[in-house]
């Protein structure tokens, strides 16, 4: 079976090394930007499950955390070095209403530090209680990336740095943004802006609040992320230096980080509610689509499901049939 992937980011990247799992199978990635050069190469790395401003558990984040997390080590055991951060994340919470709603959601799997605990650990962060993730995981997402794709270089895999063509049995469209100039779907568009700094003293643990501040693999950078943005504005980079402001009112040292430079990126999410959209869309079509930011905690266990629909034969399945079909838990 010859398959297209357009896309060569989180998720077309996770479709092909599923796919190549199949003795029977072919891939063919396609992608005018490169390998990476995308928004997830802009991707500030946080992978937790309980994104958003409630610190809701995310549906099916226990899935999506164990699959990807197992895909990384797995690539390091490959790489022999190391593509993520594993030091936790910690989650402060700045207003009366973010600690109600942060202490509401805890569970079993992450615990309430009161400020006394979290200043025990992190002397200079604001005097704030905050969700401590212990499985908090910061992804080195280039870093990642390039991995993912030499593993599936070595399993066959070819790329064409250029726009989809050729005949194939499958096409599987996973171009973010993209994706509304060649398949109508219920999704909509925001501009991400990052900054990369230079910081004096790395932290314990990555920073979560309104705002966040993460480590990368480099000792002396770390990554202020992200802004929320029209994408039909002009680019305004001072709306990315803002970010460093942000970061002072739960960690005042950003105010000293020197800014190395600006990432820019676009994410694509559903216009309601949060969960990708993984369907076939013609005879010979897929889509993988709508990740949001959460891209690295859907990417590897929706890719292995998508990678099982397709060469298993699923067909006019929603999501949550695909998923219940599949036995993924």
């Amino acid at each position: 079976m010859k398959i297209a992937i357009a896309g060569c980011g989180f998720a077309g990247l996770s479709t092909a090394w599923h796919l190549l799992e199949y003795p029977s199978v072919s891939v063919t990635l396609f992608d005018p930007k490169g390998i990476g050069e995308g928004a997830s190469g802009v991707s500030t790395g946080l992978l937790h499950p309980f994104p958003g401003k409630l610190g809701l558990k995310s549906w099916q984040s226990d899935a999506g955390m164990k699959a990807t997390l197992d895909l990384i080590g797995r690539l390091e055991e490959m790489e022999g070095i190391p593509l993520a951060d594993r030091s936790g994340i910690l989650r402060l919470a700045l207003t009366q209403e973010q600690e109600e709603d942060f202490q509401e959601n805890c569970d079993l799997s992450c615990e309430w530090w009161p400020r006394e605990r979290v200043l025990e650990t992190i002397p200079d962060a604001a005097p704030k209680p905050a969700m401590w993730i212990p499985q908090g995981t910061v992804v080195y997402s280039k870093r990642y990336l390039a991995a993912l794709w030499k593993a599936c270089e070595k399993k066959g895999a070819l790329f064409c740095q250029e726009e989809v063509s050729g005949p194939y049995d499958v096409l599987v469209w996973a171009v973010g943004s993209d994706i509304l100039g060649h398949v109508p779907l219920p999704l909509q568009v925001s501009r991400g802006q990052t900054l990369l700094c230079r910081w004096p003293k790395a932290l314990p643990c990555a920073l979560l609040s309104n705002g966040h501040l993460t480590p990368t693999e480099f000792p002396d950078l770390c990554q202020i992320g992200s802004t929320y943005e029209n994408p039909e504005s002009p680019l305004d980079p001072k709306r990315a230096l803002e970010l460093k402001e942000r970061a002072v009112l739960f960690y005042p040292p950003a105010q000293d980080f020197e800014v190395v430079s600006i990432g820019v990126g676009s994410r694509i999410a559903r216009d309601r509610g949060y969960r990708p959209i993984v369907a076939k869309t013609g005879p010979k079509t897929w889509v993988f689509a709508g990740l949001g930011s959460r891209g690295l905690l859907y990417h590897a266990w929706l890719g292995k499901a998508l990678a099982e629909a397709i060469v298993q034969g699923y067909e006019g399945l929603r999501p949550e049939e695909l998923y219940k079909s599949l036995r993924i838990s």
